[in-house]
């Protein structure tokens, strides 16, 4: 059997529960996918300061920020011992600050735009506490193996000579 042939048989099957391979390699895409959150986070602050309120609830239905819940999961399951408790409640933390932030977003539509001074300081303070509770996330995930990029894996056939 060629290189493609042993290659295959060597990789676990993917039919039942997930493999270990996809799993290691989908919480590495998921490590990317809080770091790509981290820094969309940074650009809809803009919504913000802009009072785009609209703008605010947006962000947080699309990607990479609407896949953060599935991203930090998934790297949470992977991880075991004092890390794993560490980054869940820092998780649990950040969920609860998004939360409150489209809460405030909803209200702010709500009242037709109207918002007073004191609204929009909460709104902006619960924004930067969601921001820096991510990073915390990402901080206690860039401490264990999946820190490093996926590894992108190049299947080569065996050469024929027609």
């Amino acid at each position: 059997m060629g290189a493609f042939g042993s290659i295959l048989l060597s990789l676990p099957s993917v039919a039942g529960a997930a493999s270990p391979v996809i799993s290691e390699i989908k919480i590495r895409e998921s490590v990317k996918g809080v770091k790509d959150s981290v820094e969309a986070l940074k650009l809809y602050e803009d919504f913000v300061n802009t009072k785009d309120f609209y703008g605010v609830k947006k962000s947080l239905r699309v990607p990479p920020v609407s896949d953060i819940r599935r991203d930090c999961r998934r790297i949470i399951a992977g991880l075991e011992g004092s890390v794993k408790k560490d980054t869940d409640k820092a998780y649990s933390e950040f969920i609860e600050s998004l939360e409150q932030v489209d809460l405030l977003a909803t209200k702010a539509i709500q009242n037709d735009q109207k918002v007073k001074d004191e609204e929009l300081a909460q709104l902006t303070a619960r924004f930067a506490e969601a921001q820096a509770r991510l990073e915390k996330v990402l901080k206690l995930v860039l401490t264990t193996r999946y820190a490093t990029e996926p590894v992108n894996v190049r299947l080569e056939t065996e050469k024929t000579e027609l």
